[in-house]
């Protein structure tokens, strides 16, 4: 064991990820509202809907991406 430290390092609270050039986008999920959201109609046919649909472009198109479960239709 050392007796003595050889450097003293400071630690930074705030979250690397706020300093990233493109921070990874935090995605919101809530099982309530699509519960909800298969409760509605179908857009398209007006049929009862049985799988909400996430709208690709509002999770950037990227792969490995992920839309908000706020961003879904019936």
């Amino acid at each position: 064991r050392l007796r003595n430290s050889i450097i003293s390092l400071k630690v930074d609270d705030d979250p690397p990820a706020q300093y990233m050039r493109a921070p990874k986008p935090q995605y919101i999920r809530s099982e309530k509202w699509l519960r909800w959201v298969e409760s509605q109609p179908c857009v398209c046919c007006g049929k009862q809907a049985d799988d909400p649909h996430h709208l690709i472009n509002q999770g950037g198109g990227i792969m490995g991406s992920k839309a908000d479960d706020m961003d879904c239709i019936p």
